[in-house]
């Protein structure tokens, strides 16, 4: 495996594990039987975390999936500091 295929694993597997302890708009991260709930979202964030994404994209990204695709509520605050947190990683990945 390419380190480059390697770093991008792990990149995939730090956001996968932050989506579920972090942001959780569903309250599902610590559920075993509901540990792949949030897999098909996590591709397009590390995409964005690649692409050095700035916070305010991030957030209205996610505030989509949240309130629109999900059909919650939504908790500004919580995505607010999620958005925060991949905005930092993607400008560490500089």
């Amino acid at each position: 495996m390419s380190e480059e295929h390697e770093n991008a694993r792990q990149l995939f597997d730090i956001v996968y594990e932050a989506v579920r302890r972090q942001w959780d708009p569903i309250g599902v991260g610590d559920s075993s039987e509901a540990s792949h709930e949030y897999d098909a979202y996590v591709p397009k964030l590390v995409e964005m975390v690649l692409g050095r994404t700035a916070e305010a994209p991030f957030f209205k990204h996610l505030w989509q999936l949240e309130t629109e695709h999900m059909g919650l509520v939504g908790d500004r605050k919580r995505t607010h500091a999620f958005a925060q947190w991949l905005a930092r990683l993607a400008e560490s990945a500089r």
